[in-house]
């Protein structure tokens, strides 16, 4: 049995080694009755220290043909660099959440604890997951257009300093600053199944795969990654500044239906088209650029981990 770890290149060495220590405690040696994932430790730790996720992540997709099991320590970026190689692999995925806004391991009740993440690697319970493509790349959480783009850029570069500390907070603040200083508008149409759209000024276009994104707001509280469909929350661009705050509190309660400048959308796919050229974030990170935007969902494409009584796990045995 063949076991992967790959960190997050924000843990630090020591903090990356203090979690393999633990998987390999919890795992070496235990008998797991339902995939018997026993007597084995990971067989490579790979820390991308001085480059990024994605760099772990394409190291470690060379190694998952022959591996039964891979663990993600890190942030929604590190899962993200590995949902290709999982999948094409079929290679189930293990969560030990370790960065700002854990918004998948949220969804699955993954908590940030490094022993409660890794007893429910131990345990064996898992649950297929829906995964998103936006013009070919994978996400699992939420993306979009427009402010959240910005905002997702904005919370990236404050990671990397001092402002890493605010951990989850980076998400309201860096929308208020960016609310307050100005957004940029996009003008754009959105067809879904097929469905040709109006074209509309918005402040912000999101995709989700789930309810929560950045630890905080729920643009669409709807959205499920056990439903085979995507969620579209569509912001109309305000007239002032301070509207765009007032939307955001609405959203940030779960209530952004409420505002009539707020448009859900849920389809199993999606083409965007933008008049101004844009980048499209997913999981935090920067995932197309351009003009055209084609939204697919993936039913069910990852096997993750999950707690007893995850939502994920429930959902699935529901259909």
């Amino acid at each position: 049995m063949r076991i992967v770890l790959v960190t997050s290149p924000r843990l630090g060495r020591a903090r990356a080694a203090r979690i393999e220590r633990a998987i390999a405690g919890a795992l070496c040696g235990t008998r797991r009755r339902e995939a018997g994932y026993g007597g084995c430790a990971p067989c490579a730790v790979l820390v991308a220290g001085a480059g990024s996720a994605a760099d772990a992540g394409s190291a470690a997709g060379a190694d998952l043909h022959a591996t039964d099991l891979v663990i993600a320590a890190g942030g929604d970026g590190t899962i993200r660099s590995l949902l290709g190689a999982a999948v094409t692999h079929r290679v189930p995925l293990g969560i030990v959440p370790c960065g700002r806004g854990n918004d998948l391991a949220r969804a699955l009740g993954i908590g940030r604890c490094v022993s409660h993440a890794v007893e429910t690697i131990r345990e064996g319970r898992s649950a297929a997951i829906d995964l998103v493509s936006v013009n070919g790349a994978l996400f699992a959480t939420a993306g979009g257009l427009g402010l959240v783009a910005e905002v997702s850029g904005a919370a990236d570069r404050w990671g990397r300093g001092p402002a890493a500390r605010l951990a989850t907070l980076t998400y309201p603040i860096a929308t208020a600053a960016r609310v307050l200083a100005g957004w940029t508008p996009i003008t754009a149409r959105v067809s879904t199944d097929g469905r040709p759209g109006g074209t509309a000024r918005l402040a912000a276009l999101v995709v989700c795969n789930q309810p929560c994104l950045g630890g905080w707001f729920a643009p669409c509280p709807g959205a499920s990654n056990a439903d085979g469909a995507v969620d579209l929350c569509a912001i109309a661009s305000p007239a002032s500044r301070v509207r765009m705050l007032e939307i955001c509190a609405w959203i940030l309660a779960g209530h952004g239906t409420s505002c009539p400048e707020v448009t859900l959308h849920r389809a199993r796919r999606a083409v965007i088209d933008t008049e101004e050229d844009a980048v499209f974030f997913g999981d935090g990170e920067p995932l197309a650029l351009g003009r055209r935007f084609e939204i697919a969902v993936l039913p069910g494409a990852l096997r993750v981990f999950v707690p007893c009584g995850s939502r994920a796990l429930e959902a699935r045995h529901a259909r």
